[in-house]
C-alpha cells in the first residue's frame, strides 16, 4: 500500500513538469542556439557569430560619424609633422577626453616640457575640437 501511495505521489508531481508547451503562436521565442529572447516582430539583423563591436552600445548615436579614431590619430599626426622632434606614442579616448602621449628626441629642462605641452595642447584642440586634450610629452632617445 505504501509503496503504491509512493508511486502514485511520484507520478502526481512528475505530471505537472512540461505541462506548457509552447507553440509558434506564443509572443517568445529564442532565437539562434538559444541565446537571446526576441519578441516575434523583432528580426536579428547578425544571426551569425560575426559580432560588429562598433554598434553594441544603442545609446551611442552613430548615425553621422563612426566610433573610429584613426581620422582623430590622422589629424594629431600631421599636427605632430609640423614640429621637428616630436612623434605620437599612443593616443586613447573615452567619451570626449583624449590622452595623447608625445615623445621628443630634444632635451628640455622640466619648465620647457611643460611649456610645450601646453603649446602641443593648444594644437591639438585646434586640430580635434570636439575633445578635452590632456597632453603628456616624454624625452626619449
Amino acid at each position: 500500500m505504501k509503496k503504491l501511495l509512493f508511486f502514485c505521489m511520484v507520478i502526481f508531481l512528475l505530471s505537472g513538469c512540461g505541462v506548457k508547451q509552447y507553440s509558434q503562436s506564443d509572443t517568445f521565442e529564442q532565437d539562434q542556439n538559444g541565446m537571446r529572447l526576441m519578441t516575434k516582430g523583432n528580426v536579428l539583423q547578425n544571426n551569425d557569430n560575426n559580432v560588429d563591436y562598433s554598434t553594441q552600445n544603442p545609446l551611442v548615436d552613430i548615425s553621422n560619424s563612426p566610433l573610429h579614431t584613426n581620422e582623430d590619430q590622422e589629424q594629431i599626426e600631421n599636427v605632430l609633422g609640423m614640429e621637428k622632434g616630436y612623434w605620437l606614442a599612443s593616443m586613447w579616448t573615452n567619451g570626449k577626453n583624449a590622452w595623447i602621449t608625445v615623445y621628443t628626441s630634444n632635451k628640455m629642462t622640466r619648465a620647457e616640457m611643460r611649456k610645450k605641452e601646453q603649446q602641443l595642447q593648444y594644437q591639438f584642440k585646434q586640430a580635434l575640437p570636439r575633445y578635452d586634450i590632456h597632453v603628456n610629452l616624454q624625452y626619449k632617445k
